[in-house]
């Protein structure tokens, strides 16, 4: 055999081993990997996600907040349905009809014919357990076990957020990681931080037969990916704190903000009307969802972070420093009141109180006229050579420092700015026309244009409290791993003379002692606080229409090395030591004490039951019930 024989032998040799092993792969493939042939039964190998267990949620004293509860899906293969099973699975299901057509056209819309499409979600382990047993006889049923969130308490729903199904646009955004029928976070924490809560996904590979029974794992699972559980996340709440607050705030509009001032630790955001976050899990979630979406009271806007409101008196401590640094006026300052601002014709209008000594004094008596005559000041100083744009520009600045007309970023979406005026503000409304000091004199009482959300006057009485400083506000410590959430935590300096806020600190400790909110003192803590009273009215018809004032109140304590800084606001509550002040007091004796004492139980009593807006949120599902567009729908939902 010459050499060339020998080559094309060997060649061919080559190929057809080269063939053979190809062929044995093929074979392997098809009948092996993908058909395997029993005396029985056909079974197919199938690569399942392993959706990773959810990070948990605790408090600042590592209170388990949110947690993971067991729940099954059952899921519908179109291909494998008969049309004879469908009166029959609805029954068995305990399934409206019109629920399961528009599963199955959802299903057929988006291509779902050999694969399995969610039908009903969320079945907890008790009811799952009633039809384990008969699934067999559906074999276009499935099922898979998942796990969804449940809430310890009944409270931060806001904060904490909720879960939903992803949408094809959220699937998109992720770059495929979500799958149809998944659910990720939609709003608060939970959806702030989804990427680090819900963990890594792996993968297995498991044996089904034709009736999609699992009969057990592909190779003893050798090519499994194993998952990777969620980070826990620990914030900076205190729950029992809040969870006092909610109750003070039962049956009222409004909100509370309670802030650490040393570390800027939010301890506590309330907004009511609230709801039970437990309402948003489970199989209710779809009525419970429309009914809370479409009350008039928005109980699912939170009031904390994105409703703003004239700051009214609460700004007054903050006119005093800013006017003091700006050599306006001094400590010792005074102004005749005479019940209003005599050089504005009476406006803004004041009312009766003893003479003042100062800004010790203007505090605690909360003088309209001082405060109007220390503005026009400011913004007429020499410095400024007459240019009241740059002098309004100027207060402006300071303003911001405050956290004023700036966004917050807490780790939480949908924060509001506030507004503080600039002057380019008022050229565009007052076009052609020199406007002067006098012409925008309520700024200085906070009112006019002027509008803040509880959580920048809360944070206002942090770098008060402070003597100078706080610290970026924010919501979550650190994950499970360590890693501090909020790096970007910063202080922040006040450009005003710590001298300054001593007669403004000595002047809100006076509000506690005999000023404005003395029926709300605390026994045995020196604390400091400004009642509010903001203007309130609505555009009804093209006309102005007065409505009840909001009560506002802002407060530390104690007064040195403060604990606590907090502010409250219950819309159209009239004066800010009606029920804004008590409530505070009630807050911060909570937190430092731990416990109200007896003489103080009916100022507790009389915040718990005190209702300004004639409705009862515990028993919300009757509630709902009563609605009869939702009627329905709940039924069908909870059936």
């Amino acid at each position: 055999m010459n050499s060339n024989e020998s080559r094309k032998y060997g060649v061919l040799g080559f190929f057809g081993l080269l063939f053979f092993v190809l062929a044995a792969k093929l074979f392997h493939l098809q009948l092996i990997d993908q058909q395997y042939k029993t005396e029985s039964k056909s079974v197919a190998v199938v690569e399942q996600e392993i959706i990773p267990a959810r990070g948990f949620i605790y408090d600042r004293n590592d209170s388990l907040i949110v947690y993971n509860a067991p729940v099954y899906d059952i899921y519908i293969t179109r291909s494998k349905l008969k049309k004879a099973d469908t009166s029959a699975l609805c029954n068995f299901l305990q399934l409206d009809r019109s629920i399961f057509d528009k599963k199955l056209a959802d299903a057929r819309k988006k291509n779902f014919w050999h694969k399995p499409y969610p039908l009903l979600r969320k079945l907890s382990s008790e009811d799952y357990a009633v039809i384990q047993e008969d699934m067999y006889k559906f074999p276009s049923l499935s099922v898979e076990f998942s796990t969804e969130r449940r809430y310890t308490f009944p409270y931060a729903a806001h904060l904490l957020g909720y879960m939903g199904e992803v949408d094809e646009a959220a699937i998109e955004a992720s770059e495929k990681y979500y799958s149809i029928g998944e659910y990720a976070g939609q709003t608060g924490m939970e959806k702030t931080y989804e990427e680090a809560l819900r963990g890594t996904k792996g993968k297995r590979f498991v044996l089904r037969d034709k009736s999609n029974v699992v009969l057990g794992s592909f190779e003893d699972g050798a090519k499994d990916l194993a998952s990777e559980e969620g980070l826990d996340l620990h914030t900076t709440l205190d729950i029992g704190l809040q969870g006092y607050g909610e109750q003070l705030m039962k049956g009222k509009i409004g909100s509370i903000v309670a802030i650490q001032p040393q570390t800027g630790d939010i301890l506590a955001m309330v907004s009511s009307p609230t709801y039970n976050p437990n309402w948003l899990t489970g199989r209710q979630r779809s009525a419970y969802f429309s009914a809370l979406l479409t009350d008039s009271l928005k109980p699912m806007f939170n009031r904390a972070i994105q409703a703003e409101y004239p700051p009214g008196s609460t700004f007054k401590p903050i006119a005093s420093l800013i006017a003091m640094e700006k050599g306006a006026v001094t400590a010792n300052f005074r102004f005749p009141c005479g019940g209003g601002y005599s050089k504005n014709r009476g406006k803004p209008g004041c009312h009766a109180h003893p003479a003042l000594y100062g800004v010790e004094d203007a505090i605690k008596q909360s003088c309209n006229a001082y405060y109007a005559e220390s503005f026009r000041r400011a913004l007429s100083h020499s410095s400024y050579s007459g240019d009241v744009r740059k002098a309004l520009d100027d207060w402006r600045s300071y303003m911001h420092t405050f956290g004023y007309d700036k966004r917050l970023n807490i780790g939480v979406g949908g924060v509001k700015t506030g507004h503080f005026p600039s002057s380019n503000f008022y050229d565009n409304i007052y076009k052609g026309w020199d406007w002067k000091p006098m012409t925008i004199i309520s700024l200085s009482i906070g009112q006019g244009e002027t509008l803040a959300t509880t959580l920048q006057m809360a944070n206002t009485m942090a770098a008060i409290g402070n003597k100078g400083y706080y610290f970026t506000p924010h919501l979550v410590k650190k994950f499970s791993d360590g890693t501090l959430v909020d790096e970007a935590v910063k202080r922040i300096d006040i450009p005003i003379e710590k001298a300054h806020f001593d007669p403004v600190v000595n002047g809100m400790e006076y509000t506690f002692i005999n000023g404005t909110a003395a029926a709300s003192k605390i026994e045995g803590i020196a604390a400091c606080g400004k009642t509010g009273t903001a203007e309130n009215f609505a555009i009804i018809d093209g006309k102005r229409v007065q409505l009840k004032d909001h009560s506002l109140f802002v407060a530390f304590a104690p007064k040195e090395n403060p604990q606590i800084a907090i502010a409250v606001i219950i819309e159209n509550g009239g004066y800010g030591s009606t029920y804004a002040a008590p409530i505070a007091s009630l807050m911060m004796e909570k937190y430092i004490k731990g416990e109200i004492p007896e003489n103080r139980k009916w100022w507790e009593d009389r915040m718990f039951n005190a209702n300004l807006i004639g409705r009862e949120y515990e028993n919300y599902l009757e509630y709902i019930q009563q609605k009869d567009s939702l009627k329905m729908d709940l039924i069908a939902e909870v059936k």
